[in-house]
Parts: structure tokens; sequence; C-alpha cells
């Protein structure tokens, strides 16, 4: 496969109650290398200024469209999917931004692999500083599922993927789906299509807001992605998510039924857990057991078990 330097890249960028940082997002896919065609933002039943700041935006390739009711991220995609006229499709969270090289380092990675679609590694910026999540090349005979859900491989989110247009619209977002989309989307595509990695970081998210969807716990949207994908995990991939969600429910939730239910399954699955990720599991919900120590405990083991094995 090849892409030509004038390639039709359109973005979208589903947007909810983003008038505070919209405008960041559509500058950054204005101030590209590689000129995009078309900036498609998907206002999404907004009740703030959202639209009116993007109207605003004096640039012809920037158009608004408008949901009548918040329909979530998932439809607001693809309804600016639908729209959009560009041979490939980048797509942007509305809070997030690219650095100026995100979509020329995507087009090359695209026509170097063959692949049908690219994702890749980012900068997570939070209240704490920045820290670099460099995703790696997807191992061969790895599927995409248990790469995401691997410690030591990487991570598929939205404002990293760039798809050509035919790949997308044969899969495109569930929108019955309020959480765990990105991953979602990137199994049922890598069962039909190729996906491939760009290790360079050409992506900053915004993690200080706490109203993001993937701050947020979300167990009935869980649940479904679980019961349709549970089938294609292994054993170890399957345990170790159980393990995670237990954390993460009991970081923002305390003690409750999800929570419950999420340890006793990684509990009855313990055996395919690492040592470090048992000794989690063994101390969550004890009276001294603090999420961020157990979080920071459980990588400092990681990082020790790898440095004696160097």
């Amino acid at each position: 496969m090849s892409v030509r330097v004038h390639s039709r890249v359109s973005v979208i960028i589903p947007a909810y109650n983003r008038a505070a940082v919209v405008g960041r997002a559509v500058r950054s896919v204005l101030s590209q290398t590689h000129e995009v065609s078309e900036v498609i933002v998907v206002n999404d039943g907004s009740t703030d200024d959202t639209a009116r700041v993007v109207k605003e935006i004096a640039d012809s390739r920037v158009i608004c469209l408008e949901h009548d009711r918040n329909r979530n991220g998932a439809a607001a995609r693809n309804s600016g999917a639908r729209r959009a006229t560009g041979e490939y499709f980048a797509f942007l969270d509305s809070d997030d931004e690219w650095l100026p090289s995100h979509v020329s380092n995507k087009l090359k990675c695209l026509a170097e692999s063959g692949c049908d679609g690219v994702f890749g590694s980012f900068i997570l910026r939070d209240s704490r500083g920045e820290k670099l999540r460099r995703c790696s090349a997807v191992p061969a005979g790895m599927s995409i599922l248990e790469y995401i859900l691997s410690p030591i491989a990487g991570d598929v989110r939205t404002s990293s993927m760039v798809l050509k247009r035919e790949a997308f619209l044969a899969v495109m977002f569930d929108e019955t789906l309020w959480k765990h989309q990105d991953w979602d989307l990137a199994v049922r595509l890598c069962e039909r299509f190729r996906l491939s990695c760009d290790q360079e970081a050409t992506v900053v998210i915004h993690a200080e807001g706490a109203d993001r969807m993937s701050a947020r716990m979300n167990h009935t949207a869980t649940r479904v992605f679980l019961d349709r994908h549970a089938i294609k995990m292994s054993p170890a991939a399957l345990a170790r998510m159980n393990l995670i969600l237990a954390m993460r429910t009991y970081g923002a939730e305390g003690r409750t039924v999800d929570y419950d239910l999420y340890r006793q399954r990684a509990w009855e699955a313990r055996s395919h857990l690492k040592l470090a990720d048992r000794l989690v599991l063994a101390a969550i919900g004890l009276p001294f057991a603090n999420y961020w120590a157990l979080h920071c405990g459980r990588s400092v083991v990681r990082l020790l078990r790898h440095m004696l094995r160097r």
C-alpha cells in the first residue's frame, strides 16, 4: 500500500461540554505539518459554549456538526465519520492535543507497514506532571487484546488512531458502549484488518480533569466488554484485568459489590498471576490497604524483577 504525500485526512473530534479545551484540540490539528482536509467537531448535545467556540475558529476546514442530545463519544465519532470525505480518518478527543508531526508520522507508518490503521505512543499529562507511555510493536502471534492487557506491551487510545476510511466504516464504534470504546474498536478491527504501532509519541493525553470518561468507572460497560471479549483472553490476561478493575474500583469507590466481584474473579484465577500481582491481590481490601500505595508497590516489584533479569 502506498500513502500519497497529499492524502486527504479527515479529523473527527467528539465534544461534550468542552468549551474550555476544544479550541486547543482544534488548533493542534490546524498546526499539523501534513495539512488535513477537514476538522469535523461533533457537538454531542453540549449545554455550554462548545459550539460557539468551534464556530468562531476562522478556518474553512473546521466543520461543526450538532447532536440534539448527548449520545456519547462513540456515536459522535460515527456521526463525524459518516460526514467525512477523507481517505483516512484521524480521531482526537476534545480534551487532548497532537504534536505538529502527528499526522505525517502516522501516514509514514501506514506506508511502511502496509497496514489498514495505526495507533501509537503518547504523553500522559496529569496534575503530577508528564509521563511517556511508550507503546511497543505488537509481538508476533499476540492478539491486540492480549497486547492491550499486557503490563509490558502497550495501549490503544482513540486520540492516537489513524485508520483507512474503508476499514473504519466496516467496523465503526459501538454506540452502546460508554467506556472501553477504543479497546473494543481495536479488537473488532483486528479481526478483519491489520493495525500497526507508531512508537514515537505524538499525542498529549490530558488526564488532569476528573470528568474524563476514562477516569470514571462504568461497570455496566465493563461487563458488556468482558462478556463480549473474555473468551478471546488468556486466563492470565483475564485474571490481570479483573485485578486492575478491582484496584481501580477500590480506589474510586471503596469496598462495593462491583469491587467484590472483580476481586473474587481475580482470586479464583490467582494461579495465573505473577507474584507481584498475587501479593497485591492478597492485600487489597485489608484495613491498611491504600490504592496508590498498592499501585506504586506493584510497579516497584516489577521494576526490581526486571533489573534482576538483566
